[in-house]
């Protein structure tokens, strides 16, 4: 169940995985000439909407093989993909299993193109996987801005951030939720109306809350000669 099904006040933040698995597979088709879609599906929510997505773009050229998050073994969901002949694996899933997928991938000598979040791509695992990413293609919450990113670091006190999105997400909206509070007294019918209309903020993409769930831009990058480069914000 959605978290804004489970409560009439709950918001939901974080991009839209429908829409921006929709527009990631639209590029790949476009700008990369994938013509058949292999679907590696974590049974998750954010999973099935990104699989859902991606066959509104792909219709019947969509292949998935789908897997449980406690079930470690991807090597047969991998094999099943590589034996219908797709050109390229989409993998929306935690760093652990992306990592993993793309190990198991190699070792079985595929040098398909594989799309993911770019949440995943830490430190730890870019140093793991730098040989073998070349090409690869990873969407998710666009950059930072330079302000913005400031402003976090201030009232951090200047500590490093390990993830500069959830922390850019994590502030802007409880700027707008105190803002919220402080106008409607704390009254939980206005908070969550006035929270519903809070304004865009360009710095990190957001676009504003439409039945309680926030949109965002979708950055589309490509992994090239050891870093991470932009090729499409959408």
């Amino acid at each position: 169940m959605s978290s804004c099904e489970s409560g009439p006040y709950n918001l939901k933040t974080y991009f839209d995985y429908e829409k921006s698995c929709a527009e990631t597979a639209r590029y790949l088709q476009e700008a990369r000439g994938v013509k058949r879609m292999g679907v590696l599906q974590l049974n998750v929510e954010f999973g099935i909407l990104c699989t859902r997505g991606i066959k509104s773009v792909y219709g019947s050229n969509t292949v998935v093989e789908t897997y449980d998050v406690n079930n470690g073994d991807l090597r047969t969901p991998i094999t099943k993909l590589l034996g219908a002949q797709v050109d390229a694996v989409f993998h929306a899933s935690f760093e652990a299993q992306t990592v993993n997928a793309l190990k198991i991938l190699r070792a079985f000598g595929s040098s398909l193109l594989t799309v993911g979040l770019t949440e995943t791509m830490t430190d730890d695992a870019t140093a793991e996987l730098t040989s073998i990413l070349e090409g690869d293609v990873f969407f998710g919450l666009p950059s930072v801005g330079a302000s913005l990113r400031t402003q976090i670091m201030r009232a951090n006190s200047g500590v490093p951030i390990a993830n500069e999105n959830a922390a850019a997400l994590a502030y802007v909206h409880m700027i707008s939720l105190g803002e919220a509070l402080h106008h409607c007294g704390g009254e939980i019918i206005c908070v969550a109306e006035r929270m519903n209309v809070a304004p865009a903020v360009s710095e990190v993409g957001f676009e504003g809350f439409v039945d309680r769930k926030a949109l965002f831009k979708t950055q589309i990058v490509e992994w090239r000669d050891g870093k991470l480069v932009s090729v499409r914000l959408r």
